[in-house]
């Protein structure tokens, strides 16, 4: 089970029927808290009044605006179902995070790949955020209800299969020669981005077909890893414009 905080998290909840109980502020004032609240009634979805302090524990730190679900986490589709839907698309894009350890990182990182096309968000089981933490759905405003993710045992196998599949394997690196601009991204690609402090590992460097960089002033030391997704995704939605 896994929990959702605040408004557009939890709407996006109900909108996939995946919400098991909810749990209000008593005394909100929020119009919007009390029509999900009826919303969720409508579903026959168990709906709680609770004080501040309730609401607080549950959401585990995470700004709630007075409304936190418990949720069914969705389905997510394994490595091989992926690379069969990746066939089926006439020109795919994935994005997939590499040792990316904070959860609003990931779910902004979702959040910008739902909204540039992506087909899909590829992160490594093991030293790495989950796309089920509170705060990956917060910062993901409903995009990981909608986002096909893949939680892959190991990332560096994941890309070769996508390469196997016709996917160029995009990595970002701040030191790289090629700017994102020499980026195949008008063709099927998967981008990977790593950690602001440790970017890509050896071995998933040692796995893309391109290592880009995103050309910025030179004051500019690095990017976060989110802003980074975003600009590379759209640079891809862009030439496929």
């Amino acid at each position: 089970m896994s929990w959702r905080a605040g408004i557009h998290a939890v709407a996006a909840a109900l909108a996939a029927r995946r919400v098991r109980a909810l749990w209000i502020s008593a005394t909100s004032r929020n119009p919007r808290v009390w029509a999900l609240a009826e919303e969720a009634a409508a579903q026959e979805i168990p709906v709680h009044k609770a004080p501040q302090e309730t609401l607080d524990r549950l959401a585990r730190g995470i700004p709630h605006q007075g409304i936190v679900a418990e949720v069914l986490p969705p389905p997510r589709p394994d490595l091989r179902a992926l690379v069969k839907a990746l066939a089926a698309e006439t020109n795919p894009v994935v994005l997939a995070l590499d040792g990316v350890t904070d959860p609003r990182n990931l779910g902004a990182s979702a959040r910008s790949a739902l909204a540039f096309g992506a087909q899909a968000l590829i992160v490594p089981k093991d030293r790495s955020a989950h796309p089920d933490h509170p705060a990956a759905a917060k910062a993901a405003a409903g995009a990981l209800d909608l986002l096909p993710v893949v939680v892959v045992p190991n990332l560096v196998r994941a890309l070769e299969a996508l390469r196997e599949a016709g996917l160029w394997i995009v990595g970002l690196a701040g030191e790289a020669e090629a700017t994102l601009y020499d980026a195949p991204l008008d063709q099927p690609c998967a981008i990977v981005a790593g950690s602001e402090d440790q970017g890509l590992r050896r071995l998933v460097r040692k796995r893309c077909d391109l290592l880009a960089r995103i050309p910025m002033h030179p004051a500019a030391e690095s990017l976060n890893v989110a802003v980074a997704a975003s600009i590379a995704l759209f640079e891809a939605r862009r030439r496929r414009a």
